[in-house]
């Protein structure tokens, strides 16, 4: 260790010193060239809101609870509580494409055969509507 320090700090001192001050050139240059200094005042959240109902984009808020995704996949729309599949959930440019898989009547019929299941493991059974009994009195 102490003879590759020695070596650093005195035969390649001149090389460190100059990849130093390139790094440090670089960086301010980098700064200087990314800065931009805003010629408009920025949009308040009240006027992109006022602007998008104007155009007509994206009047509600974007799904979040109620929604429903069965899949980790950026092409499959999630789906809504009564399940229909929400195209919110997918980006605009696969939508535009048509790439969209659409899974809802195969998550529809996972639903049934879950719900089907959870009735036998419950033992209930789909009673229908109970027919009104007629009194003698009625039939007079």
């Amino acid at each position: 260790m102490e003879g590759i320090a020695a070596l650093i700090f005195t035969k390649y001192v001149f090389a460190f010193e100059i990849t130093g001050a390139l790094l440090i050139t670089a960086a301010v240059g980098a700064m200087v060239l990314t800065h931009r200094e805003r010629t408009e005042r920025a949009k308040t959240q009240r006027e992109l809101s006022e602007e998008r109902v104007r155009d007509g984009r994206q009047l509600p808020p974007l799904p979040a609870p109620g929604v429903y995704a069965r899949h980790n996949a950026v092409d499959i729309a999630g789906l809504l509580p009564d399940g229909t599949p929400s195209d919110l959930t997918v980006s605009k440019t696969l939508r535009e494409r048509g790439q969209i898989r659409d899974v809802s009547q195969e998550a529809l019929n996972d639903l049934k055969a879950l719900e089907q299941r959870s009735e036998e493991r419950l033992e209930r059974r789909v009673i229908g509507p109970a027919k009104p009994k007629r009194s003698e009195e009625a039939s007079k």
